[in-house]
């Protein structure tokens, strides 16, 4: 049984870590706000925790974004998910039906939005969220479907 070779990805989409990098930069301004109370009265070091836990969270939220992928090769669309156990699906793309973007007030101001692609068969949607200039990966995706 042999495998045969997958073509280069046409596409590699990650989720956004706009987000992240404010809540990096919240808890850099909470850690800093913290240190200046500290400095001018006795206050206590556990007050560093909640920028420490802020960043922790905002750290853990990013290494997850690393793994979730979705790739467009010629003919065929992946999402994968996952960090310790791995979630794989695979659409041929000549049955994408329909790609939808949906935006908040949030996602437009930071140019991010989730993309969904609606398919022919039982599982019919896929919903990616977060990512970069998803009008573009939709027209993208789009186009693939159009012209295999």
């Amino acid at each position: 049984m042999s495998a045969t070779p997958e073509k280069a990805p046409v596409l590699v989409v990650h989720p956004s870590t706009k987000a992240l990098k404010l809540w990096y930069f919240g808890a850099v301004v909470l850690a800093a706000g913290v240190l200046t109370y500290m400095q001018r009265s006795e206050g206590s070091a556990a007050l560093l925790l909640l920028p420490a836990l802020i960043a922790v969270w905002a750290g853990l939220r990013h290494i997850g974004t690393r793994f979730r992928t979705l790739s467009l090769t010629s003919g065929r669309l992946r999402y994968e998910t996952g960090v310790v156990s791995k979630s794989t699906r695979t659409l041929e793309i000549t049955k994408v039906q329909d790609v939808r973007v949906d935006q908040t007030v949030g996602q437009r101001l930071m140019g991010t939005g989730d993309i969904s692609i609606e398919t022919a068969g039982e599982s019919s949607r896929m919903t990616m969220s977060n990512i970069d200039q998803p009008h573009a990966v939709a027209g993208l995706i789009l186009d693939a479907a159009r012209n295999p």
